[in-house]
């Protein structure tokens, strides 16, 4: 809440707040994710190649409070002005990886930021204008490269997190971050006079298709271990109706990845089930399966990065199945029976999959089945 990063301790629940006005966000539940780069906060490090510029360490203070974050000049007129590892980390080919790291205003506006291979044959760029916060010029494939994705977020106190998504074209892909004056035409390396300079902290190099929390490293690859938020056994059953009831979430969802779920209630299993998920776009998917037999109400749209409000009810009648997304409805479903739960699994399907990576601000519980009207009310 006072727009600082905070590093939580093992079974520390985290609450995200939004870095400018304090706001709470609610609980962040996030898969597990490895940091693949050393020395994220260390640019001044001999792991880091620091072609024609030079880095002045601790040089200002980086978005955790501390006095960590470097200076990142630039020193000579040559063409290439890049940060990047010395020894490019370990991938696989034709996964999808995405690279980011803080960055703040110093002299110089504009960075690019590449993700390819060492020959330029594969990859993926952007550009940044770090005094306005925006994207310059739209996330650009090359080569083979597959289609990526940026993005360039304030997290305070003048820092911004930018972010860039892409497929490794071979196992030399490597990230690189280039320190660069305003994009123009199709100039992929431009030069600099030896005055411009930029504060940079915090780099990250992981699997998936969006960025998660940052995980700091030094001499080694880092691992955050998966976020487990559940309720079982009395603590469940205490309140929970079996025969009917409804749920209502508020949540934000990433908009890119594999499927995402902000709860599920279930037996454990996938063969007895009430929730949601969200597929690769932006689709809410329901489900309510009792003993392996499906009666899913229809599908809705949600807003991707905003917090999407929903509720789901269920009852064993006629049209007794329904859910609503933002004030709209979808279609209603007839199940035999309600499922046979016994947990509910806060941010993940049974805390092994399908994790939403983004913060759930509201869940609540009726024990009973609410009218149609009363959930397009609620979720508006």
């Amino acid at each position: 809440s006072d727009g600082l990063i905070k590093t939580a301790a093992i079974d520390e629940a985290r609450f995200d707040h939004n870095p400018t006005t304090g706001e709470s966000l609610g609980l962040l539940v996030e898969e597990a994710r490895t940091n693949l780069l050393l020395r994220s906060e260390e640019f001044d490090n001999a792991y880091w190649n620091r072609l024609n510029t030079t880095v002045t360490a601790n040089a200002v203070t980086a978005p955790d409070g501390t006095t960590t974050a470097d200076l990142w000049v630039n020193v000579t007129g040559a063409n290439l002005k890049a940060l990047l590892p010395v020894t490019p980390p370990t991938i696989t080919a034709g996964a999808v990886y995405t690279f980011s790291y803080y960055v703040k205003y110093n002299t110089n506006r504009y960075l690019q930021v590449v993700f390819d291979d060492a020959t330029s044959v594969n990859g993926v760029w952007t550009s940044f204008d770090l005094l306005n916060g925006t994207i310059t010029k739209a996330a650009t494939a090359y080569g083979t490269g597959a289609s990526p994705a940026s993005t360039i977020t304030t997290v305070g106190n003048g820092w911004y997190r930018i972010t860039l998504t892409g497929t490794a074209g071979t196992t030399s892909t490597q990230p690189r971050i280039l320190i660069s004056a305003q994009p123009t035409g199709t100039s992929f390396f431009i030069n600099l006079s030896s005055t411009d300079s930029t504060y940079i902290w915090g780099a990250q190099l992981e699997a998936g298709a969006s960025p998660t929390s940052y995980i700091p490293t030094t001499t080694a690859t880092v691992t955050r271990s998966a976020d487990v938020a559940s309720i079982t056994g009395t603590a469940f059953s205490s309140w929970y109706r079996q025969d009917e009831g409804t749920v209502f979430a508020a949540f934000r969802d990433p908009g890119v990845g594999a499927n995402r779920t902000p709860y599920f209630i279930s037996d454990g299993s996938a063969n007895n089930r009430i929730g949601l998920f969200n597929n690769t776009t932006t689709t809410v998917n329901h489900r309510i399966v009792s003993g392996g037999a499906s009666t899913n109400p229809g599908n809705l749209s949600l807003a991707s990065s905003a917090l999407n409000k929903h509720a789901i009810t269920v009852k064993a009648e006629t049209n007794g199945a329904i859910a609503a997304c933002n004030g709209a409805l979808s279609t209603a479903a007839s199940p035999a029976s309600a499922p046979a739960v016994t947990q509910l699994a806060i941010g993940s399907f049974v805390g092994i999959q399908d994790y939403n990576n983004a913060p759930i601000n509201r869940l609540t519980y009726w024990p009973t089945r609410l009218s149609n009207t009363v959930l397009q009310s609620i979720t508006q």
